[in-house]
């Protein structure tokens, strides 16, 4: 048994690529033509990410300080470092190219 669907997920998973561009001082025009996603969503993203409860906030800057660690020790260690799951199998990379992400 699943806890999303597939599309909650990627959802889920686009609001986390939003907050993330956000940390990084990202414009709300840049989010949109990279992620393909409306105002109204890059907002929502910005209110869990700057609103009342800072947990989402410090959840996303722990998430980035994990990636920056694995990037690290991929390059130590000569492999390679995927940036997102839908670029280490073929079939993944198809549905992000579809997708355009």
């Amino acid at each position: 048994m699943w806890l999303l669907t597939p599309s909650e997920a990627l959802m889920l998973a686009r609001r986390i690529q939003i907050a993330t561009m956000l940390l990084d001082e990202k414009g709300y025009d840049e989010i949109q033509k990279k992620l393909k996603v409306g105002v109204s969503t890059i907002i929502t993203a910005s209110r869990w990410l700057y609103g009342d409860n800072k947990q989402f906030q410090k959840q996303i800057q722990n998430h980035k300080k994990r990636k920056e660690k694995r990037m690290e020790k991929s390059k130590r260690n000569n492999y390679r470092y995927y940036d997102s799951v839908l670029d280490r199998y073929p079939g993944h990379r198809l549905l992000k190219d579809i997708l355009g992400l």
